[in-house]
């Protein structure tokens, strides 16, 4: 769902999602890794899944497992995307 275009932001993501929820989608799994950071940026991962998280879809982030990689669960965790879309939505 992710993809470079479809999440560029926060609006676009959302309506994404909708689309799919409204065509029957009730879960919801991302992939990341440095692999598929080639092809679609991890902002973008990040913003699809919260986009899920807020229309109430069940949702997992897969993160590719290898030596050295820049994308890992802390690199997830960290990014100022995550940190600004799911930090605001944990104070609520």
């Amino acid at each position: 769902m992710p993809g470079r275009s479809r999440a560029r932001n926060p609006r676009t993501a959302a309506r994404g999602i909708a689309r799919l929820a409204d065509a029957g989608l009730r879960e919801i799994n991302f992939s990341t890794g440095d692999q598929h950071a080639k092809f679609v940026p991890v902002e973008n991962v990040i913003r699809g899944a919260r986009a899920a998280v807020d229309a109430g879809l069940p949702v997992s982030v897969m993160i590719e497992v290898v030596a050295d990689a820049s994308v890992c669960r802390r690199a997830i965790t960290e990014n100022p995307v995550f940190a600004e879309l799911f930090d605001a939505k944990s104070a609520e």
